[in-house]
């Protein structure tokens, strides 16, 4: 029976001593459990040398969550990572709670947290992460195994749960910049006669490094942003050659060029002819 405050009686602990080989090679769970916790539950521990990393999975209720100097309400479906050296609590928000948890160790473990955390936070929406769910079911059927559980499948298993985190963390992530990106293309298309529009403007708006922030621009839309924008500044300079009768040093100045003759000298790389000739052509 587990004795721990507002720990109900139906819940389950898991606890393995891994032997000198699984430390020292293999990703291993040394304490576990499948949790059913009443109004009462809470747990806190200050800072430490502990190593050991903790998954926590709501399934039932709202856990409070402080961690990482933040306070968080974890919702069904919600998972976090952390680190067990660092200062935690959780209690129940006012209700029952039903949650799988885990301590996993291993050489590569903490790497890997920090590496998965870094790039998609602490907390996360099981949801968001195709297979999770499947596996952390496998890694507590081997937990439960009463002839005894194998320590390499389970590193296996441990290793692949990271493995999965990883993959769709840095999809998202991936996901994000591809807004980032399209958003300021959107952005340079409206804004494209600008004086200040420029690649470090464009890349500080994102929040990028400038270096970033091209690379990242050339490999979504195919071009670099500076191509983009000249690009963005011919068009313009096209539709209204076509439909006013505006002077060639007006519509330089309204496309964003610096002189009319930047604008000859672009107009007719891009389209082979000068603006007059392409106003020409089409009257």
């Amino acid at each position: 029976m587990i004795i721990d405050q507002g720990v109900l009686d139906d819940s389950l602990r898991f606890f393995h001593e891994a032997d000198p080989f699984t430390k020292e090679n293999l990703f291993y769970i040394e304490r576990a459990g499948i949790y059913h916790c009443d109004s009462t539950y809470q747990f806190a521990r200050e800072a430490s040398e502990i190593r050991t990393c903790q998954m926590i999975l709501v399934e039932e209720g709202c856990l409070q969550m402080q961690y990482g100097g933040e306070q968080k309400e974890m919702c069904p479906g919600d998972m976090i990572l952390m680190h067990l050296g660092e200062p935690h609590l959780y209690r129940t928000a006012g209700t029952e709670v039903r949650m799988i948890w885990m301590h996993m160790d291993g050489r590569g473990c903490l790497p890997y947290v920090r590496l998965i955390t870094g790039t998609g936070g602490n907390t996360m929406k099981l949801r968001r992460y195709p297979g999770v769910r499947e596996i952390l079911d496998r890694i507590f059927i081997l937990l439960d195994k009463s002839d005894g559980m194998d320590p390499h499948e389970l590193s296996v298993c441990v290793h692949y749960f990271f493995s999965l985190m990883m993959r769709s963390a840095q999809e998202r992530f991936e996901t994000e910049i591809e807004r980032s990106i399209r958003e300021s293309a959107a952005y340079i298309r409206v804004h494209y006669a600008k004086e200040n529009l420029s690649v470090p403007h464009l890349a500080g708006r994102e929040a990028m490094s400038v270096s970033y922030y091209v690379r990242s621009f050339r490999k979504i839309m195919g071009v670099t942003p500076h191509q983009y924008i000249l690009q963005a500044r011919i068009n313009a300079a096209r539709e209204l050659l076509d439909t006013t009768s505006l002077s060639v040093e007006t519509i330089a100045e309204h496309s964003g060029f610096c002189s009319a003759s930047h604008l000859i000298s672009a107009f007719r790389k891009e389209t082979g002819m000068t603006p007059l000739q392409f106003r020409n052509l089409w009257r």
